[in-house]
């Protein structure tokens, strides 16, 4: 007997790919252009942010490791 999956992969990505083609199915090349661009610039600044926040997680890491050694 076979387990039921608790996360299909395959099944997720699909259902992301139908997501992305309804909300640009019916654009030009130029607004399909600008929403990847878009798209590109946001998860751009969430990674600046996540670098700056463990940048600053580390730091205070490692003041505490020195105040307490």
């Amino acid at each position: 007997m076979m387990k039921k999956k608790k996360f299909d992969c395959v099944a997720m990505k699909r259902r992301g790919a139908e997501i992305v083609y309804e909300q640009i199915k019916d654009m030009t090349i130029d607004e399909e252009l600008e929403y990847w661009r878009k798209g590109t610039d946001e998860l751009r600044k969430k990674q600046e942010e996540l670098r700056k926040k463990k940048k600053v997680g580390k730091a205070s890491d490692d003041a505490l490791d020195k105040s307490s050694g």
